[in-house]
């Protein structure tokens, strides 16, 4: 596929940078981007290598790729999958040009993965690549010497986008990570003070808000605290990581697991981390959002899901079993309050997007409707046998209504079906998740007796507070004994993504069938 005209070409550009991935990984450099666009049209071009150009050829057709995809809802004849198989032709320049376009290339194509419903390689692999280049090039230390500013502030900017995807595709898949946070030296920011020549007789000086611009400098504004930069988004995303990275490594093994701690040391973490992220997002959601982008990243909306959906994992550990737990566990109703509001939350914020017909990355969207749908069900399932029990009404917390439980349940199951006709490999998920919900919505309605409290430290088990039609005794399968085989599933997305996380904590604790059971 030959190059469009020059104007398709420079319209593309310009919405791979105002309204992309660009927001949250500014890797590439609009100025630099023109560059190549002026090299490539221009026949009077001279002095450029064959690697040079062939890397132009892949990045500008990688770029025209992306770009397309965040349009293809109201031009649906520009295909980006055709810009895409012409920028594969120069694949091979992915080893060939220096570390910073080797970065970039690598970066270029995860994005296009996230948007589209492909498989480029596992998104985890991509940007642990692209993470490996930067560390071996040493981009995650300060400079031992002294860079102009601009060098300094690129290398920073590959970091540091680098480390945002990485962490954000590990930590959902519970894969391990590439680097420690105490292996990183180089900061997030750089406060410099530059003079700027204001005038012909008078050379004043200010300080910079967050970064040094590295296309153009339009406005100085008069304080730092509460403006706006380019790498606003980058920086509010990297401080994420390193909370989310936190919650990981505190609260969860190394696959993904809650780790095994009395339920007094997991509240106080889970406080101590809940507080910090409230301080993130009070810190960052007037720096970074703007209420006027079409762009995803700037929206409070998009702010809001990376919130709750690290609040998510925070009081996950406190409300699913785990280990040894899940055999007689019974869930604090406050921990399940907490994990509800948050899944409410995230399908809320996402409805809002979605009216506002905000282009979506598939891949994360796919995940968060998961992980929020199916602990919606637990909720669904847990909350309702809490409050049938005698004392229950006496809480001065107020009663979440089963009719939001359900609404959200409906909500995330469009969500699916709309997901499944852009991406086959979510079908499995849809079949399973509409057969989840239509049981609970039917627990939901079966009256449930009143069971005495439990005395001394015996536990009630799950079992007491359902019906007999519910649960047979007869060896009939229902949805409470027969195993849902999620194992498989991993295989058909291509290993990419790991379907126990996706469901929570411990997905087990919908389909295990105790009854009867007795410790071991």
């Amino acid at each position: 596929m030959d190059l469009p005209p020059l104007s398709v070409t420079c319209r593309l550009a310009d919405l791979y940078f105002d309204l992309g991935f660009h927001k949250v990984s500014p890797f590439m450099r609009r100025k630099e981007v023109y560059q190549q666009i002026e090299r490539l049209y221009d026949n009077r071009a001279v002095g450029t290598s064959r690697i040079q150009r062939r890397n132009d050829m892949f990045q500008l057709f990688m770029i025209l790729a992306v770009a397309t995809s965040l349009v293809r809802q109201t031009q649906p004849s520009v295909s980006p999958f055709a810009y895409y198989s012409s920028a594969i032709q120069y694949v091979n320049i992915l080893s060939e040009p220096p570390g910073d376009a080797q970065i970039q290339n690598t970066m270029l194509l995860l994005v296009f993965s996230h948007l589209n419903d492909i498989s480029i390689g596992s998104k985890w692999k991509l940007a642990r690549q692209a993470m490996r280049i930067c560390i071996q090039l040493g981009y995650h230390k300060k400079p031992v010497q002294q860079l102009d500013y601009v060098t300094e502030q690129i290398q920073r900017r590959l970091f540091w986008c680098c480390y945002v995807q990485e962490r954000f595709s590990a930590c959902n898949l519970g894969r391990p990570i590439m680097i420690s946070d105490s292996e990183i030296t180089v900061g997030v920011r750089r406060h410099t003070t530059l003079p700027l020549l204001l005038s012909a007789l008078i050379l004043m000086y200010f300080q910079m808000p967050e970064e040094i611009c590295l296309d153009e400098i339009r406005h100085l504004p008069a304080s730092r605290s509460g403006v706006r930069s380019e790498v606003s988004v980058l920086i509010r995303q990297a401080a994420l990581r390193k909370i989310s990275a936190k919650v990981r490594s505190t609260l969860y093994t190394s696959n993904h697991i809650a780790i095994n701690r009395d339920i007094a040391t997991k509240e106080a973490l889970a406080a101590g981390l809940a507080t910090e992220l409230e301080q993130w997002r009070s810190l960052h959601e007037a720096k970074s959002t703007d209420t006027t982008s079409s762009c995803l990243f700037d929206t409070v909306e998009y702010l809001n899901i990376n919130f709750y959906r690290e609040r998510l994992f925070i009081y996950t550990p406190l409300a699913f079993p785990s280990g040894q737990q899940k055999m007689q566990f019974i869930p604090d109703i406050k921990h399940l309050k907490y994990c509800l509001d948050a899944a409410v939350h995230i399908v809320h914020e996402y409805q809002i997007l979605l009216d506002r017909k905000i282009d979506l990355p598939i891949w994360t969207h796919m995940q968060d409707i998961l992980r929020s749908g199916f602990t919606l069900l637990y909720c669904g399932i847990y909350i309702p046998l809490f409050l049938s029990q005698p004392g229950q009404d006496e809480s001065t917390e107020p009663n979440p209504e089963p009719a939001t439980i359900i609404q959200c349940m409906d909500d995330c199951k469009t969500m699916l079906q709309n997901l499944s006709r852009k991406w086959l490999a979510v079908t499995p998920h849809l079949l399973a998740f509409d057969r989840l919900s239509d049981e609970v919505k039917r627990l939901s309605e079966v009256a449930r007796p009143q069971v005495p409290p439990a005395t001394g430290d015996d536990m009630p088990v799950i079992g007491s507070y359902l019906q007999p039609d519910v649960v047979p005794m007869d060896g009939q399968l229902t949805f409470w004994n027969v195993p849902l085989d999620v194992s498989g599933w991993d295989i058909e997305l291509d290993g990419d993504i790991d379907m126990c996380a996706v469901f929570g904590n411990d997905f087990d604790a919908f389909h295990d069938n105790n009854h009867g059971r007795t410790d071991e």
